[in-house]
C-alpha cells in the first residue's frame, strides 16, 4: 500500500536505456546506463481514486434474520468491488493497447476464411511481442469466447496430447476462481456471484513458458454474430496498481426510518507499464469453428 500524500497522483519512474544495445566494457570505457529520472524520462502516472458501494439493511431484515446478514452483506459488497476492479482494468487496457492483428487466418470447412483464429495467428503475435522485448504469457477472453480454442483442431490437440494432465479438456487442475469441485473435475468454467476471473494454463511449448487464459466477462463479445476482441499481454511488465487505501467500512443508522447503513470503500490506481507496449488487442475475432489455412480441394464426381 502506497500514501500519496496530499496529490492524488503518483509518478512511477520507468527503466529507460540499455535495452538493445551492446553491454560490454572496454578497458577505461564507460558502462552502459540503465536510467531511472523522475523528469525528462519516460514516467507512469497513476491517479488515485477512490471506489464504493453503500448498503441499506432494515431493522426488520435484521430482527427477524436467521444467519449473520452484516456478514453475508459485506461479502456480497466486497465482490462487486472486485468486479468493478476488473472492468476498471480491462479500460485501462484498451485505452493504452494498440489493435496488433485485426485479420485472422482461420477457415470454415470449404476452405474460405471466416475470421477464426488458427495457432498460426497466435504465433505472429508471440514472436511481434518478442521482436519487441517482451514475451506474451497471457491472453484475456470473454467466456464465451473460450470454445475458439475448442474449435480448432490444432489448438485442440495441445489439450489431448496432456492426457488428462494440465491444460486438457477433461482435468483442469489450476482451475482458479472459487469453482465448486465438481465443475473441476469436469473442466467446466461456470462464473460465480455474478461475473469473476477465472483462468487455467495452456500446455508448455509453444512460446517457452505457460500460456495463461484468462476468462473476464469484461470484455466485449457480441452474441449475434460472435465477434469479439481478445487482449494479450505480457504480465511481467504488464503495468501498476497502486492502492492508497484497502477496503474499508463504515456504519451508521437512520432512526427516522430504522435502517442501518454502511459503505465499503478503497482507493487506488492504475497505469500500464511503457505506455501499454506489452498489451495487444487482437480486434473483431470470430468465436466460430475454424480449420487451418492449408490448401482446399473440391472433388466433382460426374456421375454417367
Amino acid at each position: 500500500m502506497v500514501d500519496p500524500g496530499p496529490s492524488l497522483t503518483i509518478q512511477v519512474p520507468q527503466f529507460t536505456g540499455a535495452f538493445g544495445q551492446s553491454l560490454d566494457v572496454g578497458e577505461s570505457g564507460e558502462y552502459p546506463e540503465l536510467n531511472l529520472k523522475m523528469t525528462g524520462g519516460t514516467v507512469a502516472t497513476v491517479t488515485i481514486g477512490k471506489s464504493g458501494i453503500a448498503v441499506n439493511i432494515t431493522e426488520e431484515a435484521i430482527k427477524y434474520s436467521r444467519f449473520d446478514i452484516f456478514n453475508a452483506a459485506i461479502n456480497e459488497a466486497m465482490k462487486a468491488l472486485a468486479r468493478w476492479k476488473e472492468r476498471k482494468a480491462v479500460k485501462m487496457f484498451y485505452e493504452s493497447a494498440k489493435t496488433i492483428k485485426s485479420t485472422f487466418s482461420g477457415v470454415a470447412v470449404d476452405g474460405t476464411n471466416n475470421g477464426g483464429l488458427s495457432l498460426n495467428d497466435i504465433l505472429e503475435v508471440a514472436l511481434e511481442f518478442m521482436e519487441n522485448g517482451f514475451n506474451m504469457d497471457t491472453i484475456i477472453m470473454h467466456p464465451l469466447a473460450y470454445p475458439i480454442f475448442a474449435m480448432n483442431g490444432t489448438m485442440r490437440s495441445f489439450f489431448w496430447a496432456s492426457l488428462g494432465d494440465k491444460g486438457s479438456l477433461f482435468t483442469w487442475p489450476q482451475v482458479s476462481g472459487g469453482q465448486p469441485e465438481l465443475y473441476k473435475t469436469l473442466g467446466k468454467v461456470k462464473p460465480l456471484n455474478g461475473e469473476n476471473i477465472t483462468s487455467f494454463e495452456v500446455p508448455t511449448g509453444i512460446i517457452g513458458k505457460p500460456l495463461r487464459l484468462i476468462l473476464s466477462p469484461a470484455v466485449p463479445f457480441n452474441k449475434s454474430d460472435k465477434a469479439t476482441d481478445i487482449i494479450v499481454l505480457d504480465s511481467e511488465n504488464l503495468g501498476y496498481l497502486i492502492t492508497a487505501e484497502r477496503p474499508v467500512t463504515d456504519e451508521f443508522t437512520d432512526p427516522m426510518r430504522d435502517i442501518t447503513h454502511f459503505k465499503v470503500r478503497e482507493r487506488y490506481g492504475m497505469a500500464p507499464k511503457y505506455d501499454g507496449s506489452a498489451i495487444g488487442i487482437l480486434k473483431g475475432v470470430k468465436a466460430v469453428q475454424t480449420f487451418d489455412p492449408m490448401p482446399f480441394y473440391s472433388i466433382n464426381i460426374d456421375k454417367k
